[in-house]
């Protein structure tokens, strides 16, 4: 039976050394996996009430527990994703949306300030006059991508993960002729140690449900900088007393 919308949520397997990387010189390879293994709970569990089809599709595969059962405690289906690329995987996942939704909506899960408001804007811009919104981030990529009727060409070629994607979907979307809506507001996904930082100055309340590995790197970093801020205070008493 074909419905009018499917959500579904892109996510690596919390695998040490393999998911979060750039967060590892910070968080330490256990730290930076626990952090997204946390942020995926954290995303699916505010979507779980949402009355739409869910799907959760898992990267390398669906064996990982943790999102066996994070899937299944928040109403997601787990499906394995396909294809040699970010962009072949986005298409074919989005393509097997639209066989039984009028409505898809792709996102991903590293990004905190997604939330069932947005979701719900998304779903209205959807119309066949803007058949697709895109959600942007800082790093000049985007949060989420919705569509509706066919796929258009902005998944193939594409140099995943750079500063420019979000500028040569644009272009590709003009050059196709396909209207489509954006977000006015960009969204930070958490990438980087920066990214991290500016998203608990901006949100410290949750600092304290993050989970332990990520509190005790967090305070280690806060330490060194206040021993390394002490040490050149010394210097310069020393300096200046000579």
């Amino acid at each position: 039976m074909r419905t009018e919308v499917t959500l579904i949520v892109f996510a690596k397997a919390p695998v040490v050394g393999y998911a979060k990387r750039r967060l590892i010189p910070l968080l330490g390879a256990t730290g930076a996996a626990s952090l997204h293994a946390w942020l995926v709970e954290h995303l699916l569990t505010r979507l779980a009430h949402l009355p739409v089809k869910k799907y959760l599709y898992a990267a390398p595969d669906t064996d990982h527990p943790l999102l066996r059962r994070s899937a299944g405690r928040n109403g997601f289906t787990l499906v394995a994703q396909h294809g040699a690329d970010l962009g072949a995987r986005m298409a074919d996942a989005l393509a097997t949306g639209l066989r039984e939704s009028t409505r898809v909506l792709l996102m991903g899960s590293d990004i905190p300030d997604l939330d069932a408001e947005l979701l719900a804007w998304a779903q209205q811009a959807l119309t066949p006059e803007t058949p697709l919104v895109l959600v942007p981030t800082e790093d000049g990529g985007y949060a989420l991508v919705g569509v509706m009727g066919a796929l258009p060409p902005i998944f193939s070629g594409m140099a995943w993960g750079g500063e420019q994607v979000l500028q040569e979907t644009r272009s590709r979307l003009r050059q196709a002729g396909v209207a489509w809506r954006e977000w006015p507001r960009p969204l930070r996904d958490l990438d980087r140690p920066a990214d991290l930082h500016a998203w608990l100055a901006q949100a410290p309340e949750v600092v304290g449900s993050l989970p332990l590995r990520v509190r005790e790197a967090l305070m280690a970093e806060q330490h060194q900088q206040i021993t390394e801020q002490q040490e050149q205070g010394g210097t310069a008493d020393d300096e200046t007393e000579a």
